[in-house]
Order: C-alpha cells, then sequence, then structure tokens
C-alpha cells in the first residue's frame, strides 16, 4: 500500500497493491513548514493508516535536517522527531528512513536543485549561506536503498538515506551555473554550517550507486544531466 502521490509515493507506486508493505509518503517535506494543522493532519493520516490496513511492515519517511544545526530547534525537525516516536510506539515493524535533498523528475519547487536551476535560468537574486552544506540524493537511488533494506529484512531500524559527502552550497550552485552556462545573481551571507550524516548503514549500497554515477560534485554533475 501506498499513503501519498508526490515524488516518493510514485517512485514507489509499485507497492500500490502490496499487503505486507506500507509507504507512508504524505508526510510534510518543506523543512521550512510551521503549520500546526499539516503536522496534526500527517499524524493522523499515519495512525489512520496503520489501523485501516494490516500489514507487516510500515515504511517512514522523516529527514536528514535533524541533522542540520541551523534548523534543529524548528518546528518541521521537532514534527519530524515526534513523528518517528508515533512510528515507533504504534508499530511492531518499521523501518524509518531519514532521507536528505531529494532530486527526482517532480517535486517541490522549492527544493534546492530546482530552486537553483530556476533562479538561474530566470537571472532572478539568490541568496547564499557561504557557510552551509547540503547532501544531494537521486529520488531512485532512494528507492534502490530503501528495497534492499525491505529485501534484507531490516527491522525495527532508523537509516539515514544520503551520499556520504554533503557539499557546500556555494559548491553546489557553481555547477548549476556550469551546467547551465549562465551566471548566478547570488549574494553571500556569513551563516551556515557544515553537514554530517552518518551513512554506515547503507555503505553498501553507495558503494554501488557511486560506481554508476561517482561521487561528490561528480554525482550532482550527473543528476544535472540526467533531470534538467
Amino acid at each position: 500500500m501506498v499513503v501519498g502521490n508526490g515524488l516518493i509515493g510514485r517512485t514507489f507506486s509499485n507497492y500500490k497493491l502490496n499487503k505486507e508493505v506500507l509507504i507512508f509518503a504524505s508526510g510534510v517535506s518543506n523543512s521550512s513548514a510551521n503549520n500546526h494543522e499539516d503536522f496534526e493532519r500527517e499524524k493522523r493520516l499515519f495512525l489512520e493508516s496503520i489501523s485501516k490496513y494490516t500489514f507487516k511492515r510500515a515504511i517512514y519517511f522523516s529527514t536528514c535536517s535533524i541533522y542540520d544545526d541551523s534548523i534543529l530547534g524548528s518546528a518541521y525537525v521537532k514534527h519530524k522527531l515526534e513523528m518517528e516516536e508515533l512510528v515507533r510506539n504504534n508499530c511492531t515493524d518499521y523501518i524509518i528512513f531519514r532521507v536528505s535533498n531529494v532530486v527526482g523528475k517532480i517535486g517541490n519547487p522549492n527544493t534546492l536543485i530546482n530552486y537553483f536551476t530556476n533562479a538561474v535560468t530566470n537571472v532572478q537574486p539568490i541568496k547564499i549561506w557561504k557557510q552551509a552544506q547540503r547532501n544531494i540524493i537521486d529520488i531512485e537511488d532512494v528507492k534502490f536503498i530503501v528495497e534492499r533494506k525491505i529485501h534484507l529484512g531490516t527491522k525495527n531500524k532508523t537509516i539515514n538515506i544520503a551520499v556520504r559527502k554533503s557539499e557546500f552550497v556555494v559548491d553546489i550552485l557553481a555547477q548549476v551555473e556550469h551546467y547551465l552556462g549562465k551566471v548566478s545573481r547570488k549574494e553571500l551571507i556569513s551563516k551556515g554550517c557544515e553537514l554530517q550524516i552518518d551513512t554506515c548503514d547503507i555503505s553498501d549500497e553507495l558503494s554501488v550507486i557511486e560506481s554508476k554515477k561517482g561521487e561528490g560534485l561528480q554525482y550532482i554533475n550527473t543528476l544535472l544531466r540526467k533531470y534538467y
């Protein structure tokens, strides 16, 4: 069963008729969100979903923003941590995946790569935190990792899904500029912090991904060519 029809929900559409796995992909995904009603809606929908259907395993998508000190105290991060506890307290068989910044064919126009490509293309001003880092990953690689963990019988774990190395936002923007052949109207602000994400649990999967798409900024370049 799949709950949600956004980028993640559509990517896992092959689970729609699966009676053993619940893919819950209808959560709040905007890290700047602070609408209490949206948070409560996600809680209600998750509880309704696990009570309405009988599944052996629930898959919940949380966020690697939990590791970003600049937004650690935000309403969004607090909500995601509360949702993780809700999953642990109400499911006997689950996997919580904390996902970094996802890139795909569709999705929120405010995600980093979408925002950068639109702003650079349309010569719109961009404010950049010089010390900030972000971790970019292909939605297809997210699916590959999730399905590997499901197939291996992983149970009752919280797993980070991200590439091994986060990149400075200024370097990501430079890759977008180079790919599009345009210079952005950027303003550098002395703010932000490095982003450290433990990817030990998916080391084998990342090795497979890196062998096909490269690492670091090369990986981001691969995604730009693929989707933009």
